[in-house]
């Protein structure tokens, strides 16, 4: 979050555009095809690409915004007079007007109200992909039996719906339950048009381990309010599904563990530090710090990414270090709610008006995050409290370039009160050049992971899978 800089106050605006944009033409043959541009640096850099088709002598296309993860977005009409281009969105009063200054070159300005940027677009000589491109995608048939299945959390008196993969055999066979990070995820963990569970899933079933994932409360099929639950409330989710596992008659009930990505390997450490029938527990880029000095450390690192000077950065820290503080150490939600909202009054104060216009305008959004339960839950988890209770063997992976939860200080957190804490069974691995999702990247900013094709790194996948197979 940057509550003082300008620079990301564009960026933050320009990054919810989604859109249709109307394409008009001057001779039809001269706009089919694909058309693809980039807005400027204030802009943050946004990819827009535009796919022209002709049906029956109409233009029609769809728009891509890869960084958003938005693709086959339907254009709603194309226009073109003499050398005049327009594409036009009105409902999100996003206009285009260019002509072309080249046969495969269109030249103008991109508005979205009253922000105007340049914008060229080219004609690409290849056809450019039309949605992600997902290689490990797996595609049936599988070579093992897929299951939908529900199990019920008794204590919160929901039904939670996912997809039990069994390998084929007689059995049984040892079997993980796998657990989402943050946010409303479905049982594949689907981001960006990356399915990250269902090819760990994939991978671990064909190797002979059966796995159950599932979507998050309130989320697909399954039952529950996602809004009002907090971590605490996702261990019991967890917990509910292992119950469900032992239950299943191909499963061996004494070799079940549980995998977790970021906030699930929290999770997960929850459920077996209070559950000694956990047999192991993988943790993908999980924390191993307190969670108010993890989210410090990740926006500075996200800041420092995004350009934004060390002098900004310092100055958003210690707003947010004081945000913070507030949650930690008032309980009441009102008293808490005043005090967040009078430092955000103070802290626009020493800004320029435009800014301090925009702040007040999203403080009620600010202040509903920072008091939803989730987050106040959230910010006050040590994970240590959970990893020393947890004997049984532990891996625990992150990426070298994960900017979200950085490895070297975690694993450190992870290695250090597993050891003394006795566990000998604790293996901690950084996985060179991958970024929070597991996948190879370059620098492991989040605006990479739509564009990159690879979901989950093939080395890691085996690590995973031999770790489990060779504890029996």
């Amino acid at each position: 979050m940057t509550l003082n800089c300008l620079r990301s106050l564009r960026r933050t605006i320009l990054l919810t555009l989604f859109g249709t944009l109307f394409l008009v033409n001057s001779s039809a043959q001269e706009l089919v095809g694909d058309w693809f541009g980039e807005l400027p640096e204030e802009a943050s850099s946004l990819k827009l690409v535009f796919h022209i088709d002709q049906k029956d002598g109409v233009l029609e296309g769809t728009m891509d915004s890869p960084y958003q993860g938005t693709f086959g977005l339907k254009l709603s009409s194309v226009k073109h007079e003499g050398e005049q281009v327009v594409f036009d969105l009105s409902i999100f009063k996003i206009l285009f007007e260019g002509k072309f200054c080249a046969a495969d070159s269109l030249k103008g300005f991109f508005r979205q109200g009253e922000m105007k940027f340049p914008l060229i677009l080219k004609k690409s000589e290849q056809p450019l992909p039309r949605k992600p491109i997902r290689p490990q995608d797996p595609k049936p048939p599988y070579p093992y039996k897929e299951k939908e299945v529900t199990f019920r959390n008794r204590s919160a008196n929901i039904s939670l719906a996912g997809t039990l993969t069994i390998p084929e055999g007689k059995g049984p066979f040892p079997a993980v339950v796998l657990i989402t990070g943050s946010g409303a995820q479905n049982r594949d963990e689907e981001f960006f048009g990356h399915k990250t569970f269902k090819v760990l899933a994939d991978h671990l079933t064909r190797k002979g381990i059966a796995v159950l994932r599932y979507d998050d409360r309130g989320v697909g099929k399954s039952e529950g309010d996602f809004v009002q639950a907090t971590t605490a409330d996702f261990a019991f989710d967890a917990a509910s599904a292992l119950l469900y596992l032992r239950q299943q008659k191909k499963i061996d009930s004494d070799k079940i563990g549980l995998i977790g990505h970021s906030e699930g390997g929290t999770v997960a450490t929850m459920v077996a530090s209070a559950d000694t029938q956990v047999r192991f527990v993988g943790l993908l880029a999980a924390p191993g710090i307190p969670m108010d000095e993890l989210l410090l450390k990740q926006n500075a690192v996200t800041q420092e990414l995004a350009g934004i000077s060390s002098e900004e950065t310092m100055i958003s820290t210690e707003l947010i270090r004081k945000f913070y503080d507030v949650l930690l150490k008032v309980p009441d939600q009102d008293s808490a709610k005043r005090a967040i909202e009078d430092l955000l009054l103070r802290h626009q104060q020493s800004m320029p008006k435009v800014i301090a216009d925009e702040i007040a305008k999203q403080t009620p959004a600010i202040v509903a995050n920072f008091l939803s339960p989730w987050f106040r839950y959230f910010i006050q988890i040590d994970p240590k409290h959970y990893l020393k209770q947890i004997k049984c063997p532990v891996l625990a992976v992150n990426g070298s370039k994960d900017v979200q939860v950085a490895a070297i200080d975690n694993l450190m957190a992870i290695r250090k009160v597993l050891s003394e804490s006795g566990n000998k069974q604790a293996y901690t691995y950084i996985m060179p050049d991958l970024n929070h999702l597991m996948q190879h990247c370059e620098t492991g900013e989040v605006s990479e992971y739509v564009l990159i094709e690879e979901t989950f790194s093939a080395e890691l996948l085996n690590i995973i899978s031999n770790w489990i197979l060779n504890l029996y």
